[in-house]
C-alpha cells in the first residue's frame, strides 16, 4: 500500500501524478485493483494462528509441559499431554479457516466483476482488479464504483450524476455529483479516445468528505473537488451512464483507507478472569512446590535396608519438580477460552434471534462484538446522543417566525398557504428556505443530506414556495406564490458542524446579488448588521428560547445584497482557494466566512423531531437500574433540557444545576451545593464549560457524574463527546455505554466500554462502527437488562465451573502423594487424563452458559433492582472463587477416601485380592465425572431437556467407553479387563453413591439455608415466580 512510502520519510511524494489512459504512475507506486479482506495466505495460515493461540498464558504453559513430557523421567506419555492442547489449538484453527475462508470466496467474486473498461480505441470488458488509476471507465446504473472515480461526461442533462452511499458511510439520501464541465460535449463513445490530460492528486487518505485534485489539459490547470467524484463502494442512481477516470483504485482508494479493525476492548470479566487464571496458576506452582519440597524431604529422612537414597542435586530436584507440574498442570482449564468462545458465540445468536428487540423495517439486533456480551450486564453509565438515538430523526416543518409574526404551519398549512405572494416578510423567508440548501431533486421526491432541510423544502412547496430545478453550479429556480423564477447560482458555502451555518449567493432575475444565510441562533446572532434593529433580534432571540423550551429545534434565517464590486473581489478570492492543493477546503470556508456579515434579518423556523416510542419508560427504568444517564446533544440549551424533561431524565422532584461558563468557582460552587442533594441532581454543561473541566478538571466531572441523577450536555461537538466519555471512563473506572445514530457519534461509540448504534434514517455508520445495534432506543432496556444480565451470569458461573471442576480433577494427585510418601506417579490412565477436559465435562459447562436462567424474562423487565444486583460483581467475586476452590478440594477428597483409599483395603475382588491402583484409579475417575457433570444440575435455576441429556449422556458415554477401552490388551495392557472387573462388583457402586451424595449435598443444603435466612432479591422473585407457576397449575 502506497501510504507506506510516508512512514519515516520526510522526503516521500506528497502526490501522484499520471495521464489519462496510461495508467503509468509518474510518482509513488502502481497499485492494483484487487481487493483482499483474508487474514492469512496459503503459506501464513499455519504459521499465523499458532502465533495468535500462543498469545494466550495457558497454552504456552501447555506447550513447556509437553516438552517436559518427552523428558524420560516424566510419569505422563507425550502423547496424553500433546492431545488436549493439539485440540484446543485445532478447534480454534478451523474456526479461523471457515472465517476465512467465507472471506476469500467473497474477495473472489467481487475482484471478478467486469466493467467496461477503455483500451486500445474501444471500450473492453475487464475484471475489476485488472483497473489501474488513469483507466477511462463508463459505469452504468445501479451498478456498484469499482474505483475512486473523476466524472468526466454522463448521460444526464446538466452533465450530472446522482449516487447511493449507503455501503460507503450508511447514508441512504442520494447524492448528486456534476462531471467537468471541460469534456461535458463529448459523444460517448465516438469521442472518448480523445480525452486526455495530466492528473495531480493527493496521496491515499481516509477523508471521505474531501478530494482536491488538478487535471491539466493543454496548458490549463483544471481543479476537482469531491462533488466531480464518486467513490468506491457507491452505486450510480437515476443515471443511465457515466464516463470517468480511475483516479484511487484497490488499498488506495476512500473506502478501503477507512476500513480498519474496530478498538479492542475488554470486558471486566475478562480482565477479571485475568487475575483469576493468574492466582490459579500461583496455586498450582504453590502445590507443585510444595510437593516437590515433601518429597525431598522423604528422601532425606526415610532409610530403606536395600536402596540406596537419592542424591540431593539439582537435576534430581528438577527432574521431581517438572514431575510434579506436569501432573498438575491439569488443574489450568485449558478448554476454558475454547468454551468461552462457544458460549459467546451462542449467546451471540440469542441477542440476532430474539423477537423483542425486532423491528419489521430495519430488523433484529446486530450483535457486532460478541466479547462484549457480559459487559452489558454491568453498565453505570449511559451517554445518550439526541436526534435520531431519542427521536425519530423524522422532520416536521411546524412554526415560522417572519419579521416577528409567528405562523403556526401544522395547524393552519391553507392559511399560511393563502398568504404566500402576499406579505413581503413571509415572501422574503420562504424565498430563502427554497433557495439555500443543498435538497436535489430525484425521481422519489426531494432528497437530502440532512433531514432538516428536507422537511423544510417539502413543506415550503406545500406552502407554494416551490423549489422547481437544479443546475449544480449553474441556477436553482423556485416558484413563489405562483410566480417563476430562475436564480443564477454563482457560490455555494457548505454548512459543517463547525460552521454551523449555511450559505448560498445567486442572482436574482433583476440583476442583483443576494446572500442568503441560515443557521443556528447562536452563530447568526453575531452576523447580523449593527444597524438591525435591536428590537426584532431580541424577540427573535425570545421566540426561539419560546420554541427550544418546547423541544423543537431552530434555525436563523438572514440575508444581504452584495454590490458587483465585492462579488468580484470574493470570486477571485474564492478561485484561487479552490486550486490551492494544500488546506483546500479550509482555505475555501475562510474566504467564505469573510463575506457571511451585515445581515438582515428575515425570521427564524421551528422544526419538529417526535420522540421515539417508550423513551421516557426506558430512561426511568435505567434510572431505576442504577444507571446515571447523559444526554449529549448538538441542540441548545433550552431544547436540550426540554428534551431531558419530556424523556425523563428530568423529573419533577429533581434540583437542576448549570455551569454555563469556564469559571473554576462557579463549578467549585456547583459541586458544593450537589454534594447536599443526595443524588436527586441535575447537571447542565456548556461546550465552554466542559472543555474547561475535561482538561483542567477532569475528576471534578467524574464526581458530577457519580453524585447526578444525570447530565445534560448541550451545543455538544463529536469531539467533545468522545472527550466526555473518555474522561468518565478515566477517572471513574465504571463502565459507560455510548449510543447514537449517526456519523458524528462514531468517536463516541468507539471510545466508550460499550458501543450501541441505532440503525436509522441517517445511515449504518454508527451501528457499522458499535459494538451492538439496534433498531430503537427503546430496545436498549431488554439489551442490558435480559441479555447483559444473563450473559454476565451464565459467562460468570461457567468461568467458576471451569475452575471447581479442574481442582476436584487434580486434587486427588496431592492426597495421592501424601499416600505413596510423595511419589510423582499419575493415579489415572493417560487416556482418561487426556479426555477428561475434551470429552467427559465438555457439555454440562456449554449447557449450563447456554440455557442458564435463573429468573423469567419477564421479571427481568419488570424489576430493575435484579440488574443493580447482578452489577455488583457477587457472581465472578474472589469470595465465590474462594469458595469454589475450598469446593473442590473437599469433594476431590471426599472422592478420593471412599473411592480409592477404603476400596483399596478392605474390597476383595473375584479372585480374592484387593484392588490396584489401576482399578481404584479407575473408580475414582468415574465418582469424579459423575460428581463434576451433577454439579450443573444442582446449580442450574433452568433445567430443560438439553441440560439433563448433556449430563446423562456425558456419564453413559463414558461407562460405554471404558467397557471396549478395558478389552485391548496390546494397546492399554494396564488397563485390561479393568472395567469389567470393577462394574460386575456391588461394591464400587456403594462407594461411589455415598461419595457422590457427600459431595453434592453441602452445597445443595448451604444454598437452600442461605436463601431461606438471607435471600437476594432476585431469590425472592424466582420464588414468587415458582409460587405463581404452582398457583396456575392448580387451576386446571
Amino acid at each position: 500500500m502506497r501510504e507506506n512510502l510516508l512512514d519515516g520519510n520526510a522526503d516521500a511524494p506528497q502526490y501522484d501524478e499520471f495521464d489519462i489512459g496510461s495508467t503509468q504512475f509518474l510518482k509513488g507506486i502502481q497499485p492494483d485493483n484487487y481487493v483482499r479482506t483474508t487474514r492469512y495466505t496459503v503459506f501464513s495460515f499455519i504459521p499465523l494462528t499458532i502465533l495468535e493461540n500462543f498469545k494466550r498464558v495457558a497454552n504456552i504453559y501447555f506447550l513447556l509441559m509437553t516438552v517436559v513430557a518427552f523428558m524420560p523421567w516424566s510419569p505422563i506419555t507425550p502423547v496424553v499431554q500433546v492431545l488436549p492442547l493439539m485440540f484446543v489449538i485445532a478447534i480454534s484453527m478451523l474456526k479461523e479457516l471457515i472465517e476465512d475462508l467465507f472471506r476469500f470466496r467473497s474477495d473472489r467474486m467481487y475482484n471478478s466483476i467486469l466493467f467496461e473498461v477503455f483500451r486500445g480505441g474501444s471500450f473492453l470488458k475487464i475484471r475489476s482488479s485488472d483497473i489501474r488509476p488513469g483507466d477511462l471507465i463508463r459505469i452504468q446504473s445501479n451498478v456498484e464504483m469499482p474505483a475512486d472515480v473523476l466524472i468526466l461526461t454522463t448521460s444526464e442533462p446538466g452533465n450530472l450524476c446522482f449516487v447511493n452511499e449507503v455501503n460507503l458511510n450508511g447514508e441512504t439520501a442520494i447524492k448528486q455529483r456534476k462531471a467537468l464541465p471541460y469534456y461535458s460535449h463529448l459523444s460517448v463513445p465516438d469521442d472518448v479516445h480523445t480525452i486526455k490530460g495530466h492528473i495531480t492528486i493527493p496521496m491515499p487518505c481516509k477523508d471521505l468528505r474531501r478530494l482536491d485534485g488538478t487535471l491539466t489539459v493543454n496548458g490549463n490547470q483544471l481543479s476537482f473537488q469531491m462533488k466531480n467524484c464518486v467513490l468506491k463502494g457507491t452505486f450510480m442512481a437515476h443515471t443511465q451512464w457515466a464516463v470517468g477516470v480511475a483516479l484511487y483504485t484497490g488499498h488506495d482508494t476512500r473506502i478501503i483507507q477507512n476500513q480498519r479493525h474496530p478498538p479492542h476492548k475488554t470486558s471486566q470479566l475478562d480482565k477479571r478472569l485475568n487475575w483469576i487464571v493468574g492466582f490459579d496458576f500461583a496455586f498450582n506452582i504453590a502445590v507443585v512446590v510444595l510437593s516437590t519440597v515433601m518429597s525431598m524431604i522423604r528422601d532425606k529422612t526415610l532409610k530403606f535396608a536395600f536402596v540406596k537414597p537419592l542424591e540431593q542435586t539439582f537435576s534430581v530436584s528438577l527432574q521431581m519438580f517438572t514431575s510434579f507440574a506436569l501432573i498438575f498442570s491439569y488443574m489450568i482449564p485449558i478448554s476454558l477460552y475454547v468454551t468461552i468462545e462457544f458460549v459467546r458465540f451462542f449467546q451471540r445468536w440469542t441477542f440476532s434471534s430474539d423477537l423483542g428487540m425486532y423491528s419489521r423495517e430495519l430488523g433484529f439486533c446486530q450483535p457486532n462484538n460478541s466479547n462484549l456480551n457480559e459487559e452489558l450486564g454491568q453498565i453505570e453509565h449511559v451517554f445518550s446522543d439526541k436526534t435520531g438515538t431519542l427521536t425519530e430523526n423524522r422532520m416536521k416543518f411546524v412554526q415560522l417566525s417572519a419579521r416577528g409574526t409567528i405562523y403556526d404551519i401544522e395547524s393552519d398549512k391553507e392559511h399560511v398557504k393563502e398568504l404566500v405572494g402576499q406579505e413581503r416578510a413571509l415572501n422574503e423567508i420562504l424565498a430563502c428556505i427554497a433557495i439555500c440548501h443543498s435538497v436535489i431533486i430525484s425521481a422519489d421526491g426531494f432528497s437530502s443530506e440532512s433531514p432538516d432541510e428536507e422537511a423544510l423544502v417539502t413543506t415550503a412547496s406545500e406552502l407554494n414556495a416551490k423549489f422547481v430545478q437544479r443546475v449544480p453550479e449553474e441556477s436553482i429556480s423556485i416558484e413563489l406564490g405562483g410566480n417563476l423564477s430562475r436564480f443564477q447560482l454563482l457560490q455555494t458555502i457548505e454548512f459543517d458542524s463547525d460552521r454551523k451555518r449555511m450559505s448560498v449567493i445567486v442572482k436574482a432575475p433583476n440583476g442583483q446579488i443576494i446572500l442568503y444565510t441560515k443557521g443556528a441562533d447562536t452563530i447568526m446572532q453575531n452576523l447580523f448588521s449593527s444597524n438591525e434593529d435591536e428590537a426584532a433580534l431580541l424577540q427573535m432571540r425570545d421566540q426561539v428560547d419560546s420554541w427550544a423550551e418546547q423541544g423543537l429545534r431552530t434555525l436563523v434565517c438572514g440575508w444581504r445584497l452584495i454590490s458587483d464590486e465585492e462579488w468580484t473581489d470574493f470570486s477571485q478570492r474564492m478561485q484561487s482557494a479552490t486550486v490551492e492543493m494544500e488546506n483546500r477546503e479550509q482555505k475555501m470556508k475562510d474566504v467564505g466566512a469573510t463575506i457571511e456579515h451585515d445581515l438582515i434579518l428575515l425570521g427564524a423556523v421551528a422544526i419538529e423531531d417526535e420522540l421515539q416510542p417508550n423513551v421516557a419508560d426506558t430512561m426511568s427504568y435505567l434510572a431505576l437500574m442504577g444507571i446515571k444517564l447523559w444526554i449529549l446533544t448538538g441542540d441548545k440549551h433550552e431544547t436540550a433540557v426540554s428534551i431531558a424533561k419530556s424523556t425523563n431524565v428530568i423529573t419533577p422532584e429533581c434540583r437542576i444545576f448549570e455551569i454555563l461558563s469556564n469559571d473554576p468557582n462557579e463549578a467549585q460552587t456547583v459541586l458544593t451545593n450537589i454534594k447536599q442533594q443526595h443524588g436527586t441532581s441535575v447537571l447542565v454543561l456548556s461546550p465552554d464549560s466542559l472543555e474547561y473541566i475535561t482538561n483542567e478538571q477532569p475528576k471534578m466531572l467524574a464526581e458530577f457524574g457519580d453524585l447526578c441523577r444525570s447530565v445534560i450536555c448541550f451545543r455538544m461537538s463529536p469531539f467533545l463527546k468522545s472527550k466526555v466519555v473518555e474522561t468518565m471512563q478515566t477517572h471513574t473506572k465504571k463502565t459507560c455505554l455510548a449510543i447514537g445514530d449517526g456519523a458524528n457519534d462514531v468517536n463516541m461509540i468507539q471510545t466508550a466500554n460499550v458501543g450501541i448504534g441505532i440503525i436509522g434514517r441517517e445511515g449504518r455508520q454508527a451501528a457499522s462502527n458499535s459494538d451492538f445495534a439496534i433498531t430503537r432506543f427503546k430496545h436498549l432496556k431488554r439489551l442490558l437488562a435480559v441479555h447483559g444480565r444473563l450473559s454476565l451470569v451464565r459467562l460468570s458461573g461457567v468461568i467458576r465451573y471451569m475452575i471447581y471442576k479442574n481442582i476436584v480433577f487434580c486434587f486427588p494427585h496431592l492426597w495421592y502423594f501424601m499416600y505413596t510418601n510423595w511419589s510423582p506417579a499419575t493415579l489415572f490412565d493417560g487416556w482418561l487424563l487426556a479426555t477428561y477436559n475434551l470429552i467427559w465435562t465438555i457439555f454440562p459447562p456449554g449447557e449450563y452458559g447456554f440455557f442458564e436462567q435463573d429468573v423469567s424474562f419477564m421479571s427481568l423487565m419488570r424489576h430493575p433492582v435484579i440488574y443493580r444486583e447482578t452489577r455488583s460483581g457477587k457472581y465472578l467475586s474472589w469470595y465465590r472463587f474462594a469458595l469454589e476452590v475450598i469446593n473442590g478440594i473437599y469433594q476431590s477428597f471426599i472422592l478420593f477416601y471412599f473411592n480409592l483409599m477404603l476400596p483399596s483395603n478392605t474390597i476383595i475382588n473375584s479372585r480374592g485380592y484387593t484392588d490396584g491402583q489401576v482399578t481404584s484409579g479407575v473408580q475414582l475417575f468415574v465418582g469424579i465425572v459423575i460428581v463434576v457433570d451433577m454439579q450443573t444440575m444442582i446449580r442450574s435455576h433452568h433445567w430443560n431437556v438439553f441440560l439433563f441429556l448433556g449430563v446423562v449422556v456425558s456419564i453413559l458415554i463414558f461407562f460405554l467407553f471404558n467397557l471396549p477401552y478395558g478389552s485391548f490388551a496390546s494397546l492399554v495392557p494396564q488397563m485390561y479387563f479393568v472395567p469389567q472387573t470393577l462394574f460386575t462388583m456391588y461394591q464400587p457402586y456403594l462407594s461411589l453413591l455415598i461419595s457422590v451424595i457427600a459431595c453434592l449435598a453441602p452445597e445443595a443444603i448451604f444454598s437452600y439455608l442461605k436463601g431461606m435466612w438471607f435471600p437476594s432479591f432476585t431469590r425472592i422473585i424466582r420464588e414468587s415466580e415458582l409460587i405463581e407457576a404452582s398457583g396456575n397449575k392448580h387451576k386446571y
